[in-house]
């Protein structure tokens, strides 16, 4: 009996990130810090968390975007350094920067498309807001994306999907379930960015279990928030972390406030880990039914138009609660055998003033 009770001790350990017993609840910690930073006189704030700050330091700002739209706040006091050229990348392509308050900004060349880039001149003493941002983001129309999930050991090709997203102008954005990487290590964050310079448009992502259950739950440094929440012409968007197979109170409290202020529009839920399993036989769902219902329940009052799941390396339509349902797991991890279905991505057609939408799938050979 006692070596029974040592290996559930040790497997306890090498279940949950770092040995930690707050794998959840520490992410969603991470993601209260993400946006804020402060260096030679000036402090940043970015609205809701959106894109990872991932340098500031003598005249340089570095941000990650994580959404289209992104509006920054800026504190500057008397002793500060007033020039600073700022680089924003996953941004949309013709994303524009505007400024409100004390402070001008020129643009500056760039060889990437998702990367953006400004000279600043702020003035002491002062504040300042900028907006960057597509010059639609606000107008409510219709507009396709991408979704693509568990890359996983499938980095090697990756390039297959981002030439095959890149013929296709109509796709605005990717959004992801997550299990970008392997193993979760610096590494492979670093080699997944440099790929994605590639990508003729940004990549929007939550966190799978391969990113944060196996390395060392830095996913955080480096594309910024496991969850989150954005607007874009006139659409919702939610991604939020389900690694662990639950999701944790901290994000719960975010949702319920995601979901109300999106009440009325057409809205998309992106989160790992499928509540329910839908065919029963792989197990891939969350660690608690009862927890499965109050989610499914959950985004049933709050009228989720739609909802995306990873994890199960296929594709499953199906409906959960009479909201539409898609399993995909198709970005290169091992396939599920004898389903008929390699790598794919899903493109989907949203019309926010119908309030309707058309997902496709699309195989890559």
């Amino acid at each position: 009996m006692k070596y029974l009770i040592i290996f559930l001790q040790i497997s306890s350990l090498l279940l949950t990130p770092g040995g930690c017993s707050d794998g959840p609840g520490q992410r969603a910690r991470f993601d209260r810090e993400i946006g804020l930073a402060s260096d030679s006189g000036v402090e940043i704030v970015v609205r809701d968390g959106n894109a990872l700050v991932d340098s500031m330091e003598n005249g340089r700002l570095d941000l990650w975007f994580s959404a289209p739209v992104q509006e920054l706040s800026f504190e500057v006091d008397d002793t500060a350094v007033l020039e600073w050229e700022l680089t924003a990348r996953n941004a949309t392509a013709d994303s524009v920067l505007t400024v409100t308050g004390d402070a001008t900004a020129l643009v500056l060349p760039s060889g990437v498309a998702t990367e953006k880039r400004w000279r600043l001149q702020l003035a002491p003493n002062s504040a300042a807001t900028m907006r960057i941002a597509p010059p639609d983001a606000d107008t409510v129309g219709p507009f396709r994306i991408a979704h693509l999930s568990d890359i996983q050991e499938g980095m090697e090709k990756i390039q297959d999907f981002f030439t095959r997203i890149n013929t296709d102008p109509s796709i605005r954005f990717v959004v992801s379930a997550g299990d970008i990487t392997d193993n979760g290590g610096a590494v492979e964050y670093d080699r997944f960015r440099r790929e994605l310079t590639t990508l003729r448009v940004p990549f929007y992502s939550t966190c799978g279990n391969h990113d944060v259950s196996i390395g060392d739950m830095i996913w955080h440094l480096h594309l910024g928030r496991h969850s989150l929440h954005f607007a874009f012409k006139g659409a919702a968007f939610t991604l939020a972390d389900s690694a662990n197979s639950t999701i944790d109170p901290f994000v719960y409290a975010w949702l319920d406030a995601w979901l109300a202020a999106a009440r009325d529009r057409w809205h998309l839920f992106v989160t790992h880990i499928p509540p329910v399993d839908p065919t029963g036989v792989r197990n891939g769902s969350f660690s608690s039914r009862r927890e499965a219902a109050k989610l499914i329940a959950k985004l049933i009052d709050g009228a989720v138009d739609l909802a995306i799941y990873g994890h199960i390396h296929t594709h499953i339509a199906y409906e959960n609660g009479g909201i539409e349902s898609h399993i995909s797991g198709g970005g290169g991890g091992w396939p599920m055998r004898w389903d008929g279905l390699d790598r794919h991505f899903l493109t989907i057609d949203i019309d926010p003033a119908a309030q309707t939408h058309e997902v496709r799938v699309v195989k890559i050979h």
